[in-house]
Protein backbone atom coordinates (compact mmCIF):
# COMPACT_ATOMS: atom_id res chain seq x y z
CA UNK A 1 0.00 0.00 0.00
CA UNK A 2 1.52 3.13 -1.13
CA UNK A 3 1.78 6.24 1.08
CA UNK A 4 -0.87 7.82 -1.18
CA UNK A 5 -2.99 5.51 -0.50
CA UNK A 6 -2.37 5.15 2.74
CA UNK A 7 -3.56 9.40 3.35
CA UNK A 8 -6.48 8.98 1.49
CA UNK A 9 -7.73 6.21 3.75
CA UNK A 10 -6.68 8.65 7.04
CA UNK A 11 -8.82 11.32 5.08
CA UNK A 12 -11.87 9.31 4.68
CA UNK A 13 -11.67 7.70 8.33
CA UNK A 14 -11.67 11.36 9.66
CA UNK A 15 -14.81 12.57 7.23
CA UNK A 16 -16.38 9.56 8.34
CA UNK A 17 -15.81 10.58 11.95
CA UNK A 18 -16.42 14.24 11.48
CA UNK A 19 -19.84 13.40 9.41
CA UNK A 20 -20.78 11.46 12.53
CA UNK A 21 -19.64 13.19 15.32
CA UNK A 22 -22.98 13.14 17.16
CA UNK A 23 -23.29 8.86 16.85
CA UNK A 24 -19.57 8.64 17.80
CA UNK A 25 -20.36 10.98 21.17
CA UNK A 26 -23.44 8.44 21.55
CA UNK A 27 -21.46 5.58 21.56
CA UNK A 28 -19.18 7.18 24.48
CA UNK A 29 -22.39 7.96 26.64
CA UNK A 30 -23.58 4.20 25.97
CA UNK A 31 -19.94 3.64 27.25
CA UNK A 32 -20.18 5.53 30.36
CA UNK A 33 -23.38 4.26 31.25
CA UNK A 34 -22.17 0.68 31.10
CA UNK A 35 -18.91 1.20 33.64
CA UNK A 36 -20.88 3.48 35.87
CA UNK A 37 -20.89 1.61 39.27
CA UNK A 38 -24.28 1.96 40.10
CA UNK A 39 -25.57 0.29 36.54
CA UNK A 40 -22.98 -2.26 36.58
CA UNK A 41 -23.99 -3.26 40.42
CA UNK A 42 -27.62 -3.79 39.21
CA UNK A 43 -26.75 -5.67 35.61
CA UNK A 44 -24.80 -8.10 37.88
CA UNK A 45 -27.87 -8.27 40.25
CA UNK A 46 -30.10 -8.82 37.40
CA UNK A 47 -27.92 -11.39 35.07
CA UNK A 48 -27.48 -13.37 38.41
CA UNK A 49 -31.21 -13.68 38.73
CA UNK A 50 -31.75 -14.62 35.37
CA UNK A 51 -29.49 -16.96 35.75
CA UNK A 52 -30.95 -18.38 38.55
CA UNK A 53 -34.00 -18.83 36.84
CA UNK A 54 -32.40 -20.42 34.15
CA UNK A 55 -30.92 -22.94 36.37
CA UNK A 56 -34.39 -23.43 37.99
CA UNK A 57 -35.67 -24.00 34.43
CA UNK A 58 -33.23 -26.48 33.15
CA UNK A 59 -32.05 -28.15 35.75
CA UNK A 60 -35.08 -28.14 37.65
CA UNK A 61 -37.89 -28.93 34.96
CA UNK A 62 -35.24 -30.85 32.67
CA UNK A 63 -33.95 -32.88 35.62
CA UNK A 64 -37.65 -34.12 35.85
CA UNK A 65 -37.58 -35.22 32.20
CA UNK A 66 -34.10 -36.61 32.58
CA UNK A 67 -35.68 -38.92 35.13
CA UNK A 68 -38.24 -40.19 32.97
CA UNK A 69 -37.35 -42.94 30.42
CA UNK A 70 -38.89 -42.19 26.70
CA UNK A 71 -41.79 -45.04 27.24
CA UNK A 72 -42.49 -43.64 31.03
CA UNK A 73 -42.80 -39.92 29.17
CA UNK A 74 -45.13 -41.12 26.70
CA UNK A 75 -47.79 -43.18 29.06
CA UNK A 76 -47.46 -40.06 31.45
CA UNK A 77 -48.78 -37.33 28.56
CA UNK A 78 -51.27 -40.25 27.35
CA UNK A 79 -52.52 -40.48 30.76
CA UNK A 80 -52.72 -36.66 31.20
CA UNK A 81 -54.91 -37.02 27.98
CA UNK A 82 -57.04 -38.99 28.97
CA UNK A 83 -57.81 -37.59 32.35
CA UNK A 84 -58.11 -33.95 31.04
CA UNK A 85 -60.59 -33.32 27.77
CA UNK A 86 -59.16 -30.11 27.63
CA UNK A 87 -55.66 -30.95 26.87
CA UNK A 88 -56.87 -34.37 24.00
CA UNK A 89 -58.52 -31.57 22.35
CA UNK A 90 -56.21 -29.31 21.91
CA UNK A 91 -53.23 -32.13 21.08
CA UNK A 92 -55.87 -33.26 18.31
CA UNK A 93 -56.70 -30.11 16.76
CA UNK A 94 -53.22 -29.12 16.98
CA UNK A 95 -51.93 -32.22 15.10
CA UNK A 96 -54.67 -32.04 12.89
CA UNK A 97 -54.57 -28.47 12.05
CA UNK A 98 -50.50 -29.08 11.74
CA UNK A 99 -50.71 -32.42 9.47
CA UNK A 100 -53.60 -29.94 6.79
CA UNK A 101 -50.80 -27.53 6.65
CA UNK A 102 -48.37 -29.92 5.93
CA UNK A 103 -50.03 -31.65 3.14
CA UNK A 104 -50.93 -27.60 1.95
CA UNK A 105 -47.31 -26.68 2.02
CA UNK A 106 -46.30 -29.64 -0.06
CA UNK A 107 -48.64 -28.75 -2.64
CA UNK A 108 -47.82 -25.24 -2.86
CA UNK A 109 -43.84 -25.77 -2.55
CA UNK A 110 -44.36 -28.04 -5.88
CA UNK A 111 -46.34 -25.56 -7.55
CA UNK A 112 -44.05 -22.97 -7.30
CA UNK A 113 -41.05 -25.45 -8.14
CA UNK A 114 -42.90 -26.34 -11.28
CA UNK A 115 -43.33 -22.57 -11.84
CA UNK A 116 -39.38 -21.98 -11.49
CA UNK A 117 -38.93 -25.30 -13.71
CA UNK A 118 -40.85 -23.86 -16.40
CA UNK A 119 -39.37 -19.90 -16.09
CA UNK A 120 -42.64 -18.39 -14.94
CA UNK A 121 -42.01 -15.42 -12.73
CA UNK A 122 -43.59 -15.25 -9.32
CA UNK A 123 -44.00 -11.40 -8.80
CA UNK A 124 -46.97 -9.51 -7.01
CA UNK A 125 -45.85 -6.22 -6.67
CA UNK A 126 -47.84 -3.91 -4.68
CA UNK A 127 -47.21 -0.85 -6.96
CA UNK A 128 -44.05 -1.11 -9.12
CA UNK A 129 -43.22 2.61 -8.47
CA UNK A 130 -41.95 2.62 -5.00
CA UNK A 131 -39.34 4.56 -4.65
CA UNK A 132 -35.72 3.57 -4.34
CA UNK A 133 -34.75 3.87 -0.26
CA UNK A 134 -31.75 6.47 0.15
CA UNK A 135 -30.33 5.45 3.08
CA UNK A 136 -27.32 3.16 3.15
CA UNK A 137 -25.33 0.65 5.31
CA UNK A 138 -24.14 3.92 7.51
CA UNK A 139 -26.70 5.23 7.78
CA UNK A 140 -27.85 1.22 9.64
CA UNK A 141 -24.65 2.21 11.97
CA UNK A 142 -26.48 5.62 12.94
CA UNK A 143 -29.78 3.69 13.68
CA UNK A 144 -28.27 1.06 15.35
CA UNK A 145 -26.52 3.69 17.57
CA UNK A 146 -29.13 6.05 18.14
CA UNK A 147 -31.32 2.17 19.24
CA UNK A 148 -28.49 1.53 21.79
CA UNK A 149 -28.43 4.59 23.22
CA UNK A 150 -31.71 5.38 23.90
CA UNK A 151 -31.90 1.48 25.15
CA UNK A 152 -29.17 2.17 27.57
CA UNK A 153 -31.00 5.44 28.72
CA UNK A 154 -34.20 3.59 29.34
CA UNK A 155 -32.64 1.37 31.13
CA UNK A 156 -31.13 3.82 33.39
CA UNK A 157 -34.25 5.27 33.99
CA UNK A 158 -35.79 2.37 34.69
CA UNK A 159 -33.75 1.49 37.80
CA UNK A 160 -34.21 5.24 39.38
CA UNK A 161 -37.82 4.61 38.81
CA UNK A 162 -38.58 0.96 39.97
CA UNK A 163 -39.02 1.84 43.64
CA UNK A 164 -42.16 4.10 42.59
CA UNK A 165 -43.50 1.25 40.35
CA UNK A 166 -44.14 -2.18 42.17
CA UNK A 167 -44.98 -3.93 39.40
CA UNK A 168 -41.42 -3.61 37.90
CA UNK A 169 -40.18 -5.46 40.35
CA UNK A 170 -41.64 -8.08 38.45
CA UNK A 171 -38.80 -9.78 36.79
CA UNK A 172 -40.79 -11.35 33.95
CA UNK A 173 -42.64 -8.08 33.37
CA UNK A 174 -39.73 -6.17 33.87
CA UNK A 175 -38.33 -8.34 30.44
CA UNK A 176 -41.14 -7.99 28.90
CA UNK A 177 -41.94 -3.99 29.33
CA UNK A 178 -38.02 -3.89 28.03
CA UNK A 179 -38.98 -5.58 24.75
CA UNK A 180 -41.46 -3.57 23.98
CA UNK A 181 -39.73 -0.58 24.79
CA UNK A 182 -36.72 -1.56 23.08
CA UNK A 183 -39.52 -2.25 19.67
CA UNK A 184 -41.30 1.18 19.80
CA UNK A 185 -38.13 3.14 19.98
CA UNK A 186 -36.89 0.56 16.90
CA UNK A 187 -40.38 1.35 15.03
CA UNK A 188 -39.88 5.43 15.83
CA UNK A 189 -36.18 5.53 14.76
CA UNK A 190 -36.74 3.56 11.35
CA UNK A 191 -39.74 6.38 10.27
CA UNK A 192 -37.47 9.29 11.36
CA UNK A 193 -35.14 8.30 8.84
CA UNK A 194 -37.49 7.58 6.37
CA UNK A 195 -40.05 10.62 6.68
CA UNK A 196 -37.63 13.01 8.83
CA UNK A 197 -34.28 12.39 7.60
CA UNK A 198 -34.81 11.44 3.70
CA UNK A 199 -38.06 12.60 3.08
CA UNK A 200 -39.43 9.40 1.72
CA UNK A 201 -43.19 8.21 2.44
CA UNK A 202 -43.41 4.69 4.44
CA UNK A 203 -43.99 2.86 1.20
CA UNK A 204 -40.48 3.05 0.50
CA UNK A 205 -40.08 0.31 3.11
CA UNK A 206 -43.23 -1.39 2.20
CA UNK A 207 -45.61 -0.08 5.14
CA UNK A 208 -48.94 0.36 2.51
CA UNK A 209 -52.66 -0.31 2.77
CA UNK A 210 -52.74 -1.29 -0.83
CA UNK A 211 -53.96 -4.74 -1.14
CA UNK A 212 -53.86 -5.07 2.24
CA UNK A 213 -56.07 -8.69 2.20
CA UNK A 214 -53.93 -10.01 -0.98
CA UNK A 215 -50.61 -9.45 1.18
CA UNK A 216 -52.21 -10.81 4.13
CA UNK A 217 -52.98 -13.96 2.36
CA UNK A 218 -49.75 -13.85 0.47
CA UNK A 219 -47.57 -13.89 4.17
CA UNK A 220 -50.15 -16.94 4.96
CA UNK A 221 -49.59 -18.84 1.80
CA UNK A 222 -45.95 -18.04 2.57
CA UNK A 223 -45.91 -19.25 5.88
CA UNK A 224 -47.90 -22.65 4.86
CA UNK A 225 -45.34 -23.20 2.19
CA UNK A 226 -41.84 -22.60 4.52
CA UNK A 227 -43.54 -24.86 7.25
CA UNK A 228 -42.44 -28.22 5.24
CA UNK A 229 -39.01 -26.55 5.20
CA UNK A 230 -38.83 -25.89 9.07
CA UNK A 231 -40.19 -28.78 9.78
CA UNK A 232 -37.26 -30.87 8.14
CA UNK A 233 -34.59 -28.34 9.44
CA UNK A 234 -36.02 -28.10 13.11
CA UNK A 235 -35.85 -32.32 12.66
CA UNK A 236 -32.16 -32.28 11.07
CA UNK A 237 -30.99 -30.11 14.15
CA UNK A 238 -32.89 -31.91 16.72
CA UNK A 239 -30.79 -34.99 15.49
CA UNK A 240 -27.31 -33.18 15.46
CA UNK A 241 -28.14 -31.79 19.12
CA UNK A 242 -28.96 -35.47 20.40
CA UNK A 243 -25.54 -37.09 18.46
CA UNK A 244 -23.77 -33.89 19.84
CA UNK A 245 -25.20 -34.52 23.41
CA UNK A 246 -25.72 -30.60 23.71
CA UNK A 247 -28.51 -29.29 25.39
CA UNK A 248 -29.71 -25.89 24.68
CA UNK A 249 -30.59 -23.02 26.62
CA UNK A 250 -33.89 -22.00 27.71
CA UNK A 251 -35.08 -19.41 25.40
CA UNK A 252 -36.58 -16.01 27.61
CA UNK A 253 -40.36 -15.89 25.91
CA UNK A 254 -40.32 -19.95 26.42
CA UNK A 255 -38.87 -19.34 30.06
CA UNK A 256 -41.38 -16.64 30.89
CA UNK A 257 -44.05 -18.57 29.33
CA UNK A 258 -43.59 -21.67 31.49
CA UNK A 259 -43.28 -19.89 34.68
CA UNK A 260 -45.70 -17.04 34.87
CA UNK A 261 -48.60 -17.31 36.91
CA UNK A 262 -49.84 -13.76 36.57
CA UNK A 263 -52.34 -13.91 34.26
CA UNK A 264 -51.73 -10.37 32.81
CA UNK A 265 -47.88 -10.10 32.57
CA UNK A 266 -48.63 -13.95 30.28
CA UNK A 267 -51.51 -12.13 27.94
CA UNK A 268 -48.34 -8.75 27.60
CA UNK A 269 -45.75 -11.70 26.64
CA UNK A 270 -47.95 -13.76 24.64
CA UNK A 271 -49.19 -10.38 22.67
CA UNK A 272 -45.78 -9.49 22.28
CA UNK A 273 -44.10 -12.70 21.20
CA UNK A 274 -46.64 -13.18 18.71
CA UNK A 275 -47.97 -9.52 17.39
CA UNK A 276 -46.03 -6.72 18.35
CA UNK A 277 -42.49 -8.08 18.08
CA UNK A 278 -42.89 -9.72 14.65
CA UNK A 279 -44.01 -5.81 13.63
CA UNK A 280 -41.05 -4.58 14.89
CA UNK A 281 -38.46 -6.82 13.82
CA UNK A 282 -40.11 -6.63 10.38
CA UNK A 283 -39.80 -3.11 10.04
CA UNK A 284 -36.09 -2.91 10.61
CA UNK A 285 -34.99 -5.76 9.31
CA UNK A 286 -36.82 -6.05 5.94
CA UNK A 287 -37.88 -1.93 5.70
CA UNK A 288 -34.45 -1.08 6.38
CA UNK A 289 -31.81 -3.14 6.44
CA UNK A 290 -32.40 -5.35 3.74
CA UNK A 291 -33.29 -1.86 1.52
CA UNK A 292 -29.80 -0.95 2.27
CA UNK A 293 -28.08 -3.68 1.69
CA UNK A 294 -29.56 -4.42 -1.41
CA UNK A 295 -28.93 -0.98 -2.63
CA UNK A 296 -25.23 -1.73 -2.27
CA UNK A 297 -25.12 -5.86 -2.93
CA UNK A 298 -28.15 -6.16 -4.99
CA UNK A 299 -31.17 -8.34 -4.18
CA UNK A 300 -29.94 -11.87 -3.74
CA UNK A 301 -26.89 -11.15 -1.24
CA UNK A 302 -29.64 -8.93 0.49
CA UNK A 303 -31.50 -11.25 1.28
CA UNK A 304 -28.81 -13.63 2.47
CA UNK A 305 -26.38 -11.23 4.46
CA UNK A 306 -30.28 -9.75 5.95
CA UNK A 307 -31.24 -13.00 6.91
CA UNK A 308 -27.88 -13.76 8.46
CA UNK A 309 -27.82 -11.14 10.76
CA UNK A 310 -31.73 -11.46 11.68
CA UNK A 311 -30.56 -15.26 12.60
CA UNK A 312 -27.64 -13.96 14.65
CA UNK A 313 -29.43 -11.25 16.64
CA UNK A 314 -31.82 -14.21 18.10
CA UNK A 315 -28.94 -14.90 20.23
CA UNK A 316 -30.17 -18.75 19.73
CA UNK A 317 -27.14 -21.16 18.27
CA UNK A 318 -29.47 -24.19 18.27
CA UNK A 319 -32.63 -22.39 16.24
CA UNK A 320 -30.07 -20.76 14.03
CA UNK A 321 -30.73 -22.56 10.51
CA UNK A 322 -34.09 -22.14 11.53
CA UNK A 323 -34.24 -19.04 11.59
CA UNK A 324 -32.28 -17.95 8.64
CA UNK A 325 -34.00 -20.35 6.47
CA UNK A 326 -37.27 -18.51 7.60
CA UNK A 327 -35.51 -15.18 7.47
CA UNK A 328 -34.82 -15.84 3.59
CA UNK A 329 -38.48 -16.43 2.90
CA UNK A 330 -39.35 -13.15 4.69
CA UNK A 331 -36.62 -10.87 3.13
CA UNK A 332 -38.11 -13.39 -0.70
CA UNK A 333 -41.73 -12.50 0.53
CA UNK A 334 -41.04 -8.98 0.75
CA UNK A 335 -38.93 -8.67 -2.14
CA UNK A 336 -41.80 -10.50 -4.76
CA UNK A 337 -44.72 -7.97 -3.07
CA UNK A 338 -42.94 -4.77 -2.01
CA UNK A 339 -45.14 -4.70 1.22
CA UNK A 340 -44.22 -5.73 4.39
CA UNK A 341 -47.61 -6.30 5.15
CA UNK A 342 -47.34 -9.94 3.74
CA UNK A 343 -43.74 -10.24 5.49
CA UNK A 344 -45.02 -9.08 8.88
CA UNK A 345 -48.28 -11.82 8.74
CA UNK A 346 -45.91 -14.70 7.73
CA UNK A 347 -43.50 -13.53 11.10
CA UNK A 348 -46.49 -13.39 13.24
CA UNK A 349 -47.88 -16.86 12.15
CA UNK A 350 -45.18 -18.12 12.93
CA UNK A 351 -44.52 -16.86 16.51
CA UNK A 352 -48.00 -17.58 17.40
CA UNK A 353 -47.55 -20.95 16.31
CA UNK A 354 -44.23 -21.58 18.37
CA UNK A 355 -46.06 -19.98 21.34
CA UNK A 356 -49.13 -22.64 21.03
CA UNK A 357 -46.69 -25.37 20.76
CA UNK A 358 -44.84 -23.56 23.74
CA UNK A 359 -48.30 -23.42 25.70
CA UNK A 360 -49.10 -27.10 24.59
CA UNK A 361 -45.54 -28.30 26.30
CA UNK A 362 -46.36 -26.55 29.78
CA UNK A 363 -50.13 -28.27 29.73
CA UNK A 364 -48.13 -31.61 29.77
CA UNK A 365 -45.44 -30.55 31.80
CA UNK A 366 -47.46 -29.94 34.86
Amino acid sequence: MTLLNKKQIFLKIKQFINNNKLYFFLIFCIFLINIYPLIQKNLINYKNKTENIEQNICHGKSIEFKAETEIERKERIIGLMRNNSSIYLFFMFFTFGFIILMILGIIIDVTIINKWVHKRSLNFLVDKNIDKSAWNIIDIFRLVTLFLFFGHLFSFLQILITKIFPILNNKNFLLVFNTCITNIITICIVFYFVIKKYNQKLLTIGLTCKKFFINVFLGIIGYIAILPILFLVIILVYFVTVLLKYEPPVQTIVQILFEEKQTSVLWFSIILASIFGPIAEEIFFRGCLYNAIKNKTGIFWAIIISSFIFSILHFHIVGFVSIFVLGIMLSYLYHKTGSIVSSITLHIFHNINMVIFALFVKMVSV
